[in-house]
């Protein structure tokens, strides 16, 4: 009795060894008939290749080459983008939110999102620009914010009526 429990409880550690190193494919169908699960196993990271480097190849030289990144604060217009008019305003001062707000290289919910301000932030307002009415009755009014995130500064632009003045 003993014998039989030690080598079904070794087959049972077996087979989730093998699922659990990727197995679990057409060979073996067999645990599938009998019911027992067969687990998804997802990343639990998986790196997002950073924009403008090259993909990796197989054939990598030993030597490191560092990765060119774009500068958080700046964010390139394409051509046929107008310029944005910011007005500069006379004193900064900071805002925050109470819900999430997206921070945009364009006053517009089509400009590329570059950054958001979550509740607990503080954004530094610098300038003012008139963009999208995003919501009918709250005007066009878009804030030019800094913010620091992971030592780098984000510019962009937050809709007015979506942030709180900081008093």
């Amino acid at each position: 009795m003993f014998l039989r429990l030690t080598v079904l409880l070794s087959l049972a550690v077996a087979a989730a060894l093998i699922l659990s190193c990727g197995g679990g494919g057409p060979e073996h169908a067999l645990l599938e008939e009998r019911g027992s699960p067969t687990p998804t196993l997802a990343p639990i990271f998986q790196r997002s290749p950073v924009a403008g480097t090259p993909a990796a190849s197989p054939a990598l030289s030993p030597a490191a080459t560092p990765l060119a990144t774009t500068p958080l604060a700046a964010t390139p217009t394409p051509a046929s983008q107008p310029p944005v008019d910011v007005t500069p305003v006379a004193q900064p001062f900071q805002v925050t939110v109470s819900e999430a707000v997206n921070v945009r290289d364009r006053p517009s919910t089509e400009g590329t999102v570059v950054g958001g301000i979550y509740p607990g932030d503080k954004a530094t307002v610098v300038g003012e620009a008139r963009g999208q009415a995003v919501e009918p009755g709250k005007g066009d009014l878009w804030y030019q914010v800094e913010l620091t995130r992971n030592g780098g500064t984000i510019r962009g632009f937050a809709y007015a009526s979506n942030v709180e003045r900081v008093e």
